[in-house]
């Protein structure tokens, strides 16, 4: 139990580097308004209110390290689940840390899970939603501790809510065409699980329906998805220096919605890690730091993004390498061995970054630039859950 305990708590202090690297938090455009939301209560329009209260919550009000951490500690525990689940072996515990700490120092785990932003419980809730479809074993208290996960990571976000109930859907169709999956394969799912996901999914649609209309707003949260953000707002005043697609997107006389269109293509498509600008004084994020969180001003002040250091260049390019890398990986695992549990659990994987990439951006009001990033850093984990079990990495000594 001990043992277990310093695994997730180590596991949460790893996926914190980049916060630790920036001396605080990542921020964005949009921290300013979560953080307003968390303690005005107020009502938005383009999002549920879950954040906002995760956020009052987790930082009792005081520390907004506590943000960062609780972020990534349910991360932690959720991929903890993953791996102790998947991997036959053992010492379950070294792959783990091991997918953590190449995801933090080649990827975007720790860049995702370290910022004031909801992004990184879409991560959360596929992987929360693929445990609860497909381990057959599960215990009751781990049973109940996913539930509570996914439910509280789905509702962070509409794109996330509809992201779990389209992979569910999914499967469940797949089940009544196949009638049955393969007794000798452990990645498998039944009707039963199926309904219990949905079950899930319609208690936090009501749940989030409630929170909200109990705010101000109204019950009917998918009336949040037709609202319309001015674009000049969007994107040229959230996002100055982004280059070209902002500066057309902005210009009199263009089409918004081609202009839309390109960018979701586009953004679907890049794995950059980018949207962490300056933060200035005068941003409404800042403002809001200094509002609610007077006694960490000093400390947003000397931060590498506010002095303009913070870059991801180096993690750009390991993130393109390790995607590719990850890919031919599964090319000659799939080869060896077709029918294996890491090539369903990466099909998955695959499939349900696909899924929420694209949910995202048609849902999303708002022009978000790590739309992929957020996400894609999970692609690497059915690659280690075969290398867990590759005879080679027993004999080095690895596992």
């Amino acid at each position: 139990m001990y043992k277990t305990i310093i695994v997730l708590i180590s596991g949460a202090v790893i996926l914190c580097f980049a916060a630790f690297n920036n001396k605080f938090p990542l921020l964005t455009t949009d921290t300013g308004f979560f953080i307003n939301s968390a303690f005005n209560r107020d009502v938005s329009i383009y999002n549920t209110t879950w954040y906002g209260l995760f956020i009052a919550h987790s930082s009792w009000g005081k520390l907004i390290w506590l943000i960062v951490f609780s972020q990534c500690l349910i991360l932690s525990i959720t991929l903890f689940y993953a791996f102790r689940y998947f991997i036959k072996e053992r010492n379950y515990e070294v792959p783990y840390l091991a997918f953590l700490f190449f995801t933090t120092f080649c990827m975007s785990a720790s860049v995702t899970s370290s910022t004031i932003d909801p992004g990184v419980f879409a991560s959360i809730t596929i992987v929360s939603t693929g445990l609860l479809l497909f381990v057959k074993s599960l215990s009751r208290r781990d049973f109940i501790i996913i539930a509570i996960i996914a439910v509280i990571s789905s509702g962070m976000a509409l794109s996330n809510l509809f992201t779990m109930i389209l992979i569910t859907v999914i499967y469940g169709i797949r089940l009544q065409l196949k009638n049955r999956y393969r007794t000798s394969v452990a990645i498998q799912t039944n009707i039963k699980r199926v309904l219990t996901v949905l079950s899930l999914a319609g208690t936090t649609f009501l749940l989030i329906s409630a929170v909200h209309f109990c705010s101000g707003g109204d019950f009917n949260i998918i009336s949040l998805v037709n609202v319309q953000v001015p674009v000049k707002e969007s994107v040229a005043d959230m996002y100055p220096n982004k280059g070209p697609i902002a500066k057309a997107i902005s210009e009199p006389g263009s089409n918004p919605d081609k202009q839309k269109l390109n960018y979701i293509l586009k953004s679907s498509v890049n794995v950059e890690i980018a949207g962490y600008n300056r933060t200035v004084e005068q941003s409404e994020t800042f403002k809001a730091i200094y509002r609610w969180y007077n006694t960490d001003v000093r400390e947003c002040l000397i931060t590498r993004q506010f002095q303009g250091w913070l870059t991801f260049t180096y993690l750009n390019y390991a993130q393109i390498i390790s995607v590719l890398a990850c890919i031919c990986l599964f090319i000659i695992s799939v080869i060896k061995n077709r029918r294996s549990n890491y090539g369903y659990w990466l099909f998955f994987i695959s499939q349900a970054i696909l899924i929420q990439i694209l949910v995202n951006a048609l849902l999303s009001n708002q022009y978000n630039y790590r739309l992929v990033s957020q996400v894609i850093w999970l692609l690497p984990m059915p690659v280690f859950f075969y290398l867990s079990g590759n005879e080679l990495i027993k004999k080095i000594g690895l596992n």
